[in-house]
């Protein structure tokens, strides 16, 4: 028993250090992997950021381009309108010098 104890003693000691370097290795590996989880995380978190202030920006440019587009009907509309209101006045003019002629 005591020749044969150190030499086992020496084979196990030598299996746990190798059972240990490999923990050691398998534990950085999952640390890193957690690291590596936070960093996509917050790169995702990120990029939706972006996203939702692209997508702000461009609705802002939208609504504003509404808003010039109906200032330029309504524009449109109210010097129409006038000179339509306009050729009435006068055509009711004429209408009413023309009835007073007979």
């Amino acid at each position: 028993i005591t020749e044969c104890y150190p030499k086992h003693h020496q084979e196990i000691e030598a299996d746990l250090t190798k059972v240990k370097t490999k923990v050691a290795n398998i534990n950085t590996a999952v640390t890193n992997f957690i690291t590596r989880e936070r960093e996509v995380t917050k790169q995702g978190e990120d990029v939706k950021k972006e996203i939702h202030t692209q997508a702000q920006l461009i609705i802002n440019l939208v609504q504003q381009s509404e808003r010039q587009l109906v200032q330029q009907v309504d524009t449109a509309v109210q010097q129409k309108i006038q000179l339509l209101t306009k050729q009435k006045e006068e055509a009711e003019t004429v209408l009413k010098q023309l009835k007073g002629r007979e």
